[in-house]
């Protein structure tokens, strides 16, 4: 006869269940981030924001570091902080 385990192992939910939410937060900040830095992109008769006179904000490495500097500052305290 097999003994049954009356006890679940929640911190393996846990962590798939953040690592989904994780995943889809960082997604949502680079889509965002991206987005916002569209607008300097220069095209006729477009006057661009004073804030797309420097590097960071015209490339695309600066906003997708953005995002994961931000990422990383919001969902590694959230992981230890709910475990």
């Amino acid at each position: 006869m097999r003994k049954s385990n009356s006890k679940f192992d929640l911190s393996k939910g846990f962590r798939r269940i953040y690592f989904v939410i994780a995943t889809i937060w960082g997604l949502f900040l680079v889509g965002h981030y991206l987005g916002e830095s569209s607008k300097c992109i220069p095209y006729k008769d477009y006057t661009l924001a004073p804030r797309c006179d420097s590097w960071w904000a015209s490339s695309t490495l600066g906003p997708i570091l953005t995002a994961t500097i931000l990422w990383a500052a919001t969902a590694i305290p959230a992981y230890f902080f709910f475990k």
